[in-house]
């Protein structure tokens, strides 16, 4: 967890008219990443390997099946 706090205020507290906040709150700021465990790291992992090992095997297979490719 990082250990910045920000400064926030919540939509529904800001006044816009006087651009001040009713209810402000110090938190920690969003992250573009989630907060994951090991074992939903290892599984998040693990399905990106497969993809990519299906994808491989896809490419190989239509490249072994095209006529003249490695034929000499």
């Amino acid at each position: 967890m990082p250990s910045v706090l920000v400064y926030a205020c919540k939509t529904e507290d800001f006044d816009a008219s006087t651009q001040t906040c009713a209810a402000p709150f110090w938190t920690y700021p969003p992250s573009a990443f989630p907060e994951l465990t090991v074992e939903e790291g290892f599984q998040l992992a693990c399905a990106i390997v497969g993809v990519w090992t299906i994808g491989l095997i896809a490419r190989l297979t239509i490249r072994a099946g095209q006529p003249g490719r490695y034929s000499h």
